[in-house]
């Protein structure tokens, strides 16, 4: 829905830098087939994802959930 949101305003996904923020699972596993999926999904090029924990602080650190923040650049088509 996002994506056909941003193609309607004549725009298209450049880069997207993403982090996963928890403690288990692990991500690294995971990054490629993650990396694969927001290439196709997206049709970007430009794809980061990288992972970071809370060193067992707060919810996350207690393993009560997963968070995870992007930035993604747009450019007109």
């Amino acid at each position: 829905k996002i994506i056909s949101s941003i193609k309607t305003r004549g725009l298209v996904v450049h880069q997207i830098d993403a982090t996963v923020i928890c403690e288990e699972p692990e991500i690294t596993p995971h990054k490629e087939k993650m990396k694969k999926i927001l290439t196709m999904e997206t049709n970007c090029s430009f794809v980061n994802i990288k992972a970071t924990t809370t060193e067992m602080l707060g919810s996350i650190g207690r393993k009560e959930g997963i968070a995870a923040m992007a930035s993604v650049s747009l450019l007109c088509e």
